[in-house]
């Protein structure tokens, strides 16, 4: 029983690097049964087998085995080459033996060294934390120590702690798929799984090890089965993570499991209801999903359900969907006007509006909704929006008109210099009027402007402040003393 507990153990985790432990005790114990003579040759056969496989698995004290491994050919070499032709021909068979396995020692031995580097830096002891727990050792960590990794920059960009376990993770996995020891594939998988499952280990609350070992299992199984149970304990120690169920949900799609991806959208939307999350992205996505696997009538009932408490990006995903995919413009600029009845403070969904506005070309509509949305939102954003479109179908008349409308409705606009009302004017695409060292100096121009203003701004009245400040703008000053600008 012993003898069977350690041969489970060694085709579970033998090829884990700190396997080393209970390789010892396997040898050991067959050592045992030798020296007692219990051990028949088939045991023997199978000795000298896990030998063989220890010496291609990258574990510690891998020199010791080789050491052991010559001895027990030396010690055992008329049972292992029994009834040689020739005297001699029995040692001569064991020394090529080892050649040919010395081989693939030597290539684990470098693989083995190239790999500490990377597992130098990692905490393998720790347990998982999320990252957001009081007693995190991720929780804002900086990264103090020095690392010392070959061909990569000694000096990192401060980062959680977390961060940097993934990386070396990630780069030990990478490593490991290269297949520098030229492994079969079926004994490749098997290492490579074997890591991913201590990567989600030491990185429990992080989506993106879970995701990326579910993406390997799939790749290399012909079944899924798998690739399932992984997402669905990622989604059990995650129950909160977009990304992840996201990801789970388009594998399930991806394969035609429509059922099952529905099943982590409803989920999730549950989930994120009752802890009262903001589940947007996803039922963003569950809204693309039902329309390319139920239908249009099947999306807009989802919509439907969720109207009365859909975001502006919910509205504006319906409103795509109606425009692009089932070709209903009408439909979508309804959908966009029903949203600017809760929405029509919220500048993003106003911009995304004008966006479809214009790509229809629906121009009366468009005045219409600028001249709604400047009273609502005096800003530079919608003013430079509407000066733009402007600039590219309106006369120059027409241009000048609105030029004057904005700088007298809009303070932040007050400060342009006239050539830049220039420049924005005739500019087309990545084309300008002015060259590359031209526009420099305007910037540079323009930066000096602001200081001008914030040092007359903290020295004179207000009155002469706005004095000071039309002549800068329109270029007319006086000759007096310059002033320092405060920079």
């Amino acid at each position: 029983e012993i003898l069977k507990a350690y041969e489970f153990a060694l085709d579970t985790v033998g090829s884990d690097v700190n396997s080393t432990t209970i390789w010892l005790g396997y040898f050991d114990l067959m050592k045992q049964q030798r020296a007692s003579g219990e051990a028949n040759e088939n045991q023997l056969l199978n000795c000298r087998k896990r030998f063989k496989q220890v010496l291609e698995y990258q574990v510690h004290r891998l020199e010791e085995f080789w050491r052991m491994f010559e001895s027990f050919e030396m010690e055992h070499l008329e049972k292992l080459y029994p009834n040689p032709r020739q005297p001699g021909d029995d040692k001569a068979a064991s020394q090529q033996h080892l050649r040919d396995v010395s081989a693939k020692y030597k290539r684990a031995i470098v693989c083995y060294k190239e790999k500490q580097v990377l597992r130098q830096q990692l905490f393998e002891d720790l347990l998982p934390i999320p990252v957001d727990a009081p007693n995190s050792p991720f929780r804002g960590g900086d990264i103090t120590q020095s690392l010392v990794i070959p061909n990569l920059p000694q000096t990192l960009p401060k980062k959680p702690r977390e961060q940097l376990q993934l990386s070396l993770w990630l780069h030990l996995l990478s490593y490991e798929k290269c297949n520098n020891q030229k492994l079969e594939k079926p004994e490749l998988a098997k290492r490579v799984k074997l890591m991913y499952q201590q990567a989600i280990l030491c990185l429990y609350y992080n989506p993106e090890i879970w995701i990326q070992a579910a993406q390997y299992s799939a790749s290399v199984d012909a079944k899924l089965d798998d690739a399932i149970k992984i997402f669905e304990r990622g989604c059990k120690a995650l129950p909160s993570s977009p990304v992840l169920h996201l990801a789970y949900a388009d594998f399930l799609q991806e394969h035609e499991q429509h059922t099952k991806a529905e099943a982590v959208y409803k989920r999730f939307l549950e989930h994120a209801k009752a802890e009262e999350l903001d589940c947007t992205l996803v039922l963003v996505n569950y809204l693309k999903f039902v329309h390319k696997v139920n239908g249009v009538e099947a999306a807009r009932q989802l919509f439907m359900k969720y109207k009365g408490s859909a975001s502006w990006q919910f509205y504006t995903a319906i409103a795509n969907l109606e425009w692009k995919l089932n070709k209903q413009p009408m439909v979508a600029r309804n959908l966009f006007e029903s949203g600017m009845g809760s929405h029509s403070t919220n500048l993003k969904f106003v911009m995304t509006y004008l966006e479809f506005l214009e790509a229809m070309n629906d121009e009366n509509n468009l005045k219409l909704l600028y001249e709604k949305i400047i009273t609502q939102h005096n800003c530079p954003e919608v003013w430079s929006r509407y000066l733009e479109y402007h600039y590219r179908f309106s006369d120059a008349q027409g241009v000048s008109a609105v030029e004057d409308r904005a700088i007298q409705k809009c303070p932040e606009l007050q400060d342009w210099l006239p050539i830049r009302k220039m420049v924005n004017r005739y500019k087309y695409l990545d084309l300008s009027p002015m060259n590359s060292q031209e526009l420099g100096a305007l910037q540079h121009r323009e930066v000096l402007n602001l200081g001008l203003a914030k040092y007359v701004a903290n020295r004179l009245d207000i009155t002469t402040f706005q004095q000071v400040g039309s002549s800068v703008i329109t270029g007319r000053g006086t000759k007096s003393r310059p002033l320092p600008i405060c920079v």
